[in-house]
């Protein structure tokens, strides 16, 4: 049975000396795997295949399956600007790294998330200050995994628990950020993308946020990551 689905790439790597595999999230299936028969020898569309790039395939084989066959494979968005501006190419390949180790493969697709990703990622396409994007970005994915930061900071609660989610007036564990770490989080909590990208934030705190955001999914997804593509980004945005 052929269908035919939207998708946002997050990876792709060599499956034989002719063909790819494709892992992205799909409109109708969620976060999988595709085949690409051939596609290694096919230059121009392997161009096509860059991080949160947005394709339409078409399919064949069993709804539930692991790994779908891809019949044919085409653009559908023209993100020109993640794949020529090398900021945000650096910015796009840090986001879909991020999604490859925090998503999970689903058999159905979740049409408001599948929506919200198309918005976001046409939000970096045509932003001139993206900066704090990403910091935008991994809170707001944090409340469609289930586990977005809650609360502000305050008088009596001037610490932030990582490992529960919200403002605390213990300040003793170590997955208990200082007041000073507290601070830096409350200023990006829940704010619009319009908002954050006003908010000057230097590049030390930026990865501060960045480490502290990091090891806020490790503790609620339970497991550990790494991003190859950090470095990357430590590189492009000052």
């Amino acid at each position: 049975m052929v269908q035919i689905t939207r998708a946002i790439v997050i990876h792709t790597f060599p499956y034989s000396d002719t063909s790819l595999i494709l892992k992205g999230y799909s409109e109708k299936f969620g976060y999988c795997s595709f085949l690409l028969k051939g596609f290694k020898r096919n230059r121009k569309q392997k161009v096509i295949l860059h991080p949160l790039a947005l394709v339409e395939i078409s399919t064949s084989g069993q709804h539930h399956s692991t790994l779908k066959l891809a019949r044919s494979i085409d653009l559908q968005n023209p993100f020109s600007q993640l794949l020529m501006d090398p900021v945000k190419s650096g910015m796009a390949m840090f986001i879909a790294e991020w999604l490859g180790f925090t998503i999970n493969e689903d058999k159905e697709g979740d049409p408001e998330f599948f929506n919200w990703l198309i918005s976001a990622i046409d939000s970096l396409n045509h932003s001139d200050s993206i900066a704090n994007f990403h910091i935008w970005f991994l809170l707001k994915l944090g409340s469609f995994l289930g586990f977005a930061p809650q609360g502000n900071k305050t008088l009596l609660k001037p610490y932030f628990d990582l490992r529960e989610g919200y403002f605390t007036d213990q300040g003793s564990s170590n997955e208990i950020l200082n007041e000073q770490e507290s601070l830096l989080l409350n200023k990006v909590l829940n704010l619009s993308l319009e908002e954050i990208v006003l908010i000057k934030i230097n590049k030390i705190d930026r990865a501060t946020l960045l480490r502290l955001i990091h090891r806020y999914f490790q503790l609620h997804l339970e497991k550990e990551f790494t991003l190859k593509s950090l470095d990357v980004l430590a590189q492009l945005y000052d």
